[in-house]
């Protein structure tokens, strides 16, 4: 037999043998984890995730853990799994059905790291709501970004920031001290934070060898506090201007925060689709009536050929020199 697939038959009967190997969280505890035998039974039937739907799996199998790692899979119903999702109003249906494909994946697993393989159930999966993000009015604006219907100063000011400068939730999570530019009243969006915390150096349709940056204005009640608060908080220019224990915030308690800070205001959503990418849509929609479309089109970062090529030739100086002063007017006038 080859020496491989002895060591990974050893590696299974080992697992099989644990205590307890019935329980969720021993089952999928190391799943789409490097080098871990879960990957190693994967490649043997052919399959290489990519790196990214690693990361994102990963991700999900740890929301999995929190909710039922302590259950026996054997005595849970998809009734409990399916409720779990039915009351959860912070994510999208195609996050939920991921959800499902990896509980799925987990209940595969079964096969090889329990003594019995555990009949993988047949969910009910949920239809996709492709209905466009609804805008904030002004009076909404008004009252969600009053400090006090926020848990934390980081939290009003995250979000804050995303909606005055047009950012995606991964670019906000993403940003660091070194590309706020007070002196010129410019944001250089550069990078993201994908689903698992990591900093990518590229804009979100860029490459490392296409970035795609973009510069969006400072309105000067941003500016001034920003700069209070990382003064206060002795900010380096290399960390992340919103972190928790020094590390990017976690997309989902920045939603979970955004829609605490809705209730708080007493914002009515009703059959509205209002989210935190909401605060993009109110932004494109706004800076659109104040400006021409191509300038719109430069401080959102939306693609087009003439873009591409502007962006791959320019630096800083030139993305500064070619937005005119009636951008940084029109910031000025975002809440009006």
């Amino acid at each position: 037999m080859n020496k491989n697939k002895t060591g990974l038959t050893n590696l299974i009967n080992q697992l099989r043998k644990s205590s307890n190997p019935y329980l969720i969280k021993k089952i999928a505890a190391n799943m789409y984890l490097s080098e871990s035998p879960h990957l190693k039974i994967l490649e043997s039937f052919g399959k290489h995730p990519a790196k990214n739907t690693l990361a994102q799996k990963r991700a999900l199998v740890k929301v999995i853990i929190r909710d039922f790692g302590n259950i026996d899979i054997r005595e849970l119903s998809v009734h409990q799994i399916q409720i779990r999702l039915m009351n959860d109003t912070f994510h999208s249906s195609s996050w939920k059905n991921m959800y499902l494909s990896v509980f799925t994946e987990i209940y595969d697993y079964t096969t090889f790291v329990c003594p019995r393989q555990i009949q993988k159930p047949t969910f009910l999966t949920f239809v996709r709501n492709s209905k466009k993000c609804d805008i904030f009015y002004t009076d909404e604006l008004n009252k969600l970004f009053l400090p006090e219907n926020w848990d934390s100063k980081d939290m009003y000011l995250f979000f804050l920031l995303t909606f005055s400068c047009g950012l995606r939730l991964g670019e906000c999570r993403g940003l660091l001290v070194r590309q706020l530019f007070f002196e010129q009243k410019i944001l250089l969006v550069d990078g993201f934070c994908d689903r698992d915390g990591k900093r990518i150096n590229h804009c979100k349709k860029g490459s490392e060898d296409n970035k795609k940056a973009r510069i969006a204005p400072l309105t000067e009640k941003l500016i001034s506090e920003l700069k209070d608060y990382i003064r206060q908080n002795n900010k380096k220019a290399d960390d992340f201007l919103f972190s928790i224990d020094q590390k990017a915030i976690n997309a989902e308690h920045a939603r979970r925060m955004f829609y605490k800070a809705i209730k708080k205001s007493g914002i009515q959503i009703g059959n509205r689709k209002l989210v935190p990418h909401s605060l993009r849509f109110t932004y494109v929609t706004r800076m659109r009536r104040l400006l021409d479309l191509e300038s719109t089109r430069k401080i959102a970062g939306h693609t087009s050929p003439e873009m591409t090529e502007y962006y791959t030739r320019s630096n800083l100086q030139d993305l500064i020199e070619g937005l005119s002063k009636k951008i940084f007017t029109a910031s000025e006038q975002l809440f009006n």
